[in-house]
């Protein structure tokens, strides 16, 4: 910063000729005698308080308190009071700047929109553009922190870029949600166009990202003044957000409030999910698995159902859109801990030793957070053989191959055995059994319904069974129904059996009655 006076001056040294400051309105330097004059001029008895300038950029600036009061001859006295105020500029640039990217942050947007809305005139128009990276926990795993860092800082500089064109603001609202403010534009058409100049930009970045994925972004975006309050246009930016991602990657949604009368739902939904967690409403519940040699007892499926105070809820019912949202993150770890936490009970109690397998989400899959906690939670309960095994489709194990290995691999590292479920539905090869860390696969109740009458179903889990022998894996199959379909299933070499025939998932303390007493589940082939 520059300074009109010599730094090394003490204050008492400072006379109203030598200070002198800049005045942006008429453009000049003036004189402190100038504002002691202006103060005058006000005839009030009151103290003037000015902030000046010190240099004609503004990275500078004082505050000057002037006041005068009389002394005994009648004369007045001019006392003047200068603070440097510089401090608290940095302070609130601090405050309203986002660290890692230097952009301007949420609270700077929020500001800045308001400021729009209190000066707005009926001519006033502008947009609210919300952009979320897609496949965010999928691209940090396989790049790793360093890599998305360098290619948010991209973006970044890709914002900075369009800003340089005018009438675009642009805004960092968290690691991966970035917002721009687009004024006065001509029509919907004109928003489409920003949105495709913001994706040419980011596709100009240069990363090992470019030979795995595509990078693309999920958008929302609301419009001023049919959204008429910070808040409303931000809520309703984020509702197309979600709107938009549900549709799939790289699509764009704008709100409007006759299309969008579902987001309160929504909303709702997502806090009453958190709110259950935090209450204990998800309540756990087995469907036990037999062995097909001597139909003992040989481990559960952990099913999840919501006693929520309107009823008993299906995982049909707010899986689907915890899986979209996010939210399926938290249900995993509370599926978790509460599993953990009754294997060391039965443990302690003496309980046979038994294996629950987990379902297993692609979100949870992608996501290193995910896979941290569960390392730190195996440590904490410390049960030896972890006695979980997880359960994953096939869809979610072929959605990136590459990253699916990795991630098997330290599920077998902390001593989790895999599952691969609904095996025979997707769009697997055979090939890639023999890549994947697998110890189980399952097959599909849809190879099971009528296999009895349809030799064709019989040949293909004839085959799976074969192939998944000599791989070395158990087999399990799912959905049997009859007698029929067991005896047939045990003749062809499956190994595990689960379905109504034997038993329906069951609560917690109907299966504890099960471990104790396994000689009264009196089930024939």
């Amino acid at each position: 910063m520059l300074y009109p006076i010599d730094r090394g001056q003490n204050l008492k040294e400072i006379t109203k000729e030598t200070f002198r400051y800049y005045n942006p309105q008429e453009q000049e330097w003036l004189p402190l005698d100038e504002l002691i004059h202006r103060h005058r001029k006000r005839k009030t008895e009151h103290a003037s308080l000015f902030t000046l300038q010190l240099d004609k950029e503004g990275t500078g600036q004082v505050q000057v308190k002037v006041s005068s009061i009389k002394s005994e001859d009648n004369q007045h006295m001019d006392i003047v009071v200068v603070r440097d105020t510089s401090c608290e500029q940095s302070l609130v640039k601090l405050q309203n700047t986002n660290s890692f990217s230097g952009l301007p942050n949420r609270y700077k947007a929020f500001a800045d929109i308001g400021s729009r809305i209190a000066s707005s005139t009926r001519r006033t128009r502008f947009a609210v553009i919300v952009l979320e990276m897609d496949n965010v926990s999928r691209l940090r795993g396989a790049l790793g922190y360093n890599d998305m860092e360098r290619i948010l800082s991209h973006i970044a500089n890709a914002i900075r870029e369009m800003e340089e064109e005018g009438n675009i603001k642009g805004y960092h609202f968290d690691y991966s949600t970035f917002v721009l403010i687009l004024d006065q534009p001509k029509d919907i058409h004109s928003i489409h166009l920003t949105i495709s100049r913001f994706g040419k930009l980011v596709e100009q970045i240069k990363s090992t990202a470019k030979e795995m994925f595509r990078l693309s972004f999920s958008t929302g975006v609301s419009l001023f003044p049919e959204h008429a309050t910070v808040n409303d246009l931000l809520n309703s930016a984020f509702a197309a957000l979600a709107k938009a991602q549900e549709e799939g990657s790289g699509h764009t949604v704008i709100a409007q409030k006759d299309k969008l009368l579902q987001s309160d739902a929504v909303l709702t939904l997502s806090r009453e999910i958190k709110e259950g967690l935090k209450n204990r409403e998800f309540k756990l519940y087995f469907q036990p698995i037999f062995s097909s040699q001597d139909l003992r007892l040989a481990g559960a499926e952990v099913l999840l159902r919501w006693k929520h105070i309107e009823g008993m809820r299906h995982p049909g019912m707010f899986i689907p859109f915890a899986e979209k949202s996010g939210l399926i993150i938290d249900i995993g770890y509370y599926v978790l801990e509460e599993t953990l936490r009754m294997l060391t009970h039965w443990n302690h109690s003496g309980f046979l030793p038994i294996q629950l397998n987990i379902n297993l989400s692609l979100r949870e899959l992608e996501s290193i957070e995910f896979m941290n906690h569960l390392n730190r939670v195996l440590y904490q309960y410390d049960i030896g053989d972890s006695g979980i095994k997880y359960e994953i489709t096939e869809y979610a194990s072929m959605h990136n191959p590459i990253l699916t290995r990795e991630r098997l691999e330290k599920l077998h590292q902390m001593g989790i055995k895999v599952a691969l479920d609904d095996f025979g539905t997707g769009y697997s090869s055979f090939s890639h059994l023999a890549e994947f860390p697998i110890d189980t696969l399952k097959i599909d109740k849809s190879f099971v319904d009528n296999m009895v009458q349809d030799r064709s179903k019989q040949h293909i889990i004839s085959s799976i069974t074969k192939l998944g022998h000599s791989l070395g894996m158990n087999l399990v199959a799912e959905g049997i129904e009859t007698r029929d379909q067991a005896k047939l299933l045990q003749q062809m070499g499956v190994d595990l059996f689960q379905g109504y025939y034997f038993a329906k998932p069951m609560s917690q303390l109907e299966f504890q009655y099960l471990l104790t007493h396994p000689d009264e589940q009196k089930i024939t082939v």
